[in-house]
Formats: C-alpha cells, sequence, structure tokens
C-alpha cells in the first residue's frame, strides 16, 4: 500500500516537472514614448535669441528628439527648430535653438515645444521684447560641396560664425549650424528631398551680422567631378588621342637624334 502511494506521488511530481517545462514565460513592455525636459534656458540678444535645454529620454524605445520654438510678431508667425538628438531609453542631451527677428522692436509672443516620435509636447510659453529693429541688406557667397537627403555641406569666405536658417520651404525642419574653418554643415528635415529647394540662412560672426547667403541643394560639381562625368567614349578617345601624339613625339625625338 505504501508502495503504490509512493508511486502515484512520483507520477504526479513527473507530470506537474513536464507541464512547466512546456510553459513559455512570455514578457511584453509596452512601447512609451515620452520626454523629460529640464533646465530650459533663454537667452536674448539685440539680434537673435538663443534656447536651449537638457532633454531626457524617458521613454522605453529610442527615438529622434528636438526642440521647436513657435513666435509671433508683426502679426506673423515663425518656427525655428534645433538639431535632432537621437536618444536611447534613459539617455541625454542639451539641445539648442536660434530664433532671429527681423524688421520689428516690440514684444514677441514664444512658445517652446518637445518633439519626438511624430508627438510633439507644450513645455512653456514666454514673451521677450526685441528692442533692436534688424534689416540685413547683404549677401554672403556659399559655395555647396555635398548634398544628402539631411544635410549639406558648404565653404563660405567666413572663417568662424553661425547659420541661422531664416527662410526655408514649407515644412522643412532646419536646425543653425557652426561654421569653421570657412565650413559649415546644415541639417534639415524634408517631408520630401527636392534639390531644387534653396535655404537661407543668417550669416553670423562674433556679434556681428554679415548678411545672408542661400544654400542650394544641389552640389556644384569640381573639376574632377566634371572629368568623370564625361561620356567614357569620349574620355577614351581623349587617352588614347594623347598617347598618340606622346608616341609621335619621341619618335621625333629618336630621329633628330639618330
Amino acid at each position: 500500500m505504501a508502495r503504490n502511494k509512493v508511486l502515484v506521488l512520483l507520477t504526479a511530481v513527473i507530470l506537474s516537472l513536464s507541464t512547466a517545462s512546456a510553459l513559455s514565460l512570455q514578457v511584453t513592455i509596452d512601447s512609451i514614448t515620452t520626454a523629460d525636459v529640464k533646465n530650459v534656458q533663454f537667452q536674448e540678444n539685440s539680434s537673435i535669441s538663443n534656447v536651449n535645454a537638457s532633454i531626457m529620454n524617458t521613454g522605453s524605445i529610442g527615438c529622434q528628439y528636438r526642440l521647436k520654438l513657435s513666435y509671433t510678431y508683426a502679426n506673423d508667425t515663425y518656427s525655428s527648430y534645433s538639431d535632432r538628438k537621437a536618444l536611447w531609453p534613459g539617455a541625454s542631451e542639451l539641445a539648442e535653438l536660434k530664433a532671429p527677428v527681423f524688421n520689428y522692436t516690440g514684444p514677441v509672443n514664444s512658445s517652446l515645444y518637445v518633439m519626438y516620435c511624430d508627438q510633439i509636447r507644450g513645455l512653456e510659453n514666454f514673451t521677450f521684447t526685441s528692442t533692436e529693429n534688424i534689416t540685413v541688406n547683404s549677401s554672403v557667397e556659399s559655395t555647396t560641396r555635398s548634398v544628402t537627403e539631411e544635410e549639406a555641406s558648404l565653404e563660405l569666405g567666413v572663417e568662424s560664425g553661425e547659420l541661422v536658417p531664416v527662410d526655408t520651404p514649407p515644412y522643412w525642419k532646419a536646425s543653425y549650424a557652426e561654421i569653421e574653418n570657412g565650413s559649415a554643415t546644415v541639417e534639415y528635415e524634408a517631408p520630401i528631398f527636392d534639390e531644387r529647394q534653396n535655404l537661407t540662412y543668417l550669416v553670423k560672426s562674433g556679434d556681428e551680422i554679415l548678411g545672408t547667403t542661400e544654400v542650394q541643394l544641389e552640389a556644384r560639381k569640381t573639376f574632377v567631378d566634371r572629368i568623370m562625368s564625361v561620356d567614357r567614349k569620349w574620355l577614351f578617345g581623349l587617352i588614347g588621342f594623347l598617347a598618340l601624339i606622346n608616341v609621335f613625339l619621341l619618335y621625333r625625338t629618336l630621329t633628330n637624334r639618330n
């Protein structure tokens, strides 16, 4: 009788272990997208307002984050954007934007937002006063060297300074860029990229506004690029022609020596 009880108990244990091993534990983590924005700093000078803040990804997935400032003056609304910050959960980074005010003195109403994962959330509203009427009539030459759907590299006749976007195609998001050693890389986000579009930037060096520059989104070809773009038949023909000339000159040189 006792032996039968032991067999029944062992059978129950074996069955319970086999059932437990057949079960699979599945843990699902919801996709949460959110942000924690701290230390918002606003600095106003006579021509360009500067806003920066620390953005932390407090969600559960990686997102691209940026700041947006919408400001209204002279019955018109404008928007400025920071560059994008790619943040994994728990990561943080400082985002910065610059907002120019032209041809206007008086109060400017502003609203600051954070944008991430196709979402936008308001942070705070504030008002500042533009005290200087800034008018820019001069232009600065720039040459676009390379272009992608997200950025363009250019050269200017300015050694150092800043490029602040003042005019972009509708719904494009462009951020300011630093000029270093006469070069700069401007970043933008376009609904549909079109190299026929142009972007206009304010060129600032130190406290001096030098003018505006129009950035073309079609790279200017260098001499090497133009050579490489020539039809290969013509290129090979030219190489062959030059080779024949060299052979002829060598033949004449040897003949004259003899």
